[in-house]
């Protein structure tokens, strides 16, 4: 019997984000890798745990998702039957502007949603049951302010995130 993956049920996780971060447009960027094969993805416009979006792939139950949650309520904007594959590197884009947003995979177009449930707030990045969580070589683009990499460098080893970096565009 195939296992049921539920790709569009709400898939929640540890949530790290910058303070600092606060945005309405930009492009979010970072490379992931994972030892292990459950969640791990981005969030953006976060404002608090009841408001944010989230990109989050999956291994073990091979899916991407899409999702929001807006005054709590969730909802699945997009989904689709790729999941990661552990300890290969990829890298991440997220460009959001208004109410469209598009995540690329390598470089690739995964998906293009429109929603105006959020308007602006912080990114971060998200991990779910994951003990293999890392990033890499973040950046946030236009409309970003800039953070420094020494207090991101702080925080993340706290949650044991490690390899992080980050870079300016510009």
């Amino acid at each position: 019997a195939m296992r049921r993956r539920y790709p569009d049920r709400e898939w929640g996780g540890t949530i790290l984000v910058w303070r600092k971060s606060n945005t309405a447009d930009g492009l979010f960027e970072t490379e992931f890798w994972s030892t292990d094969n459950d969640g791990i993805g981005c969030v953006w416009r976060y404002r608090d745990p009841d408001n944010y979006y989230q990109f989050q792939m999956d291994a073990e139950r091979s899916f991407w998702q899409l999702t929001r949650r807006v005054a709590g309520r969730f909802t699945c904007l997009a989904w689709g039957d790729e999941g990661f594959v552990p300890k290969k590197h990829y890298r991440l884009r997220v460009h959001f502007s208004g109410d469209r947003m598009i995540v690329f995979l390598d470089g690739k177009a995964l998906c293009a949603v429109e929603d105006d449930g959020l308007k602006s707030g912080r990114v971060g990045f998200m991990s779910r049951g994951n003990q293999g969580s890392h990033f890499g070589n973040v950046r946030l683009g236009p409309g970003g302010e800039p953070i420094e990499s020494a207090a991101v460098n702080e925080l993340l080893s706290r949650w044991r995130l490690s390899r992080i970096s980050l870079d300016h565009f510009g």
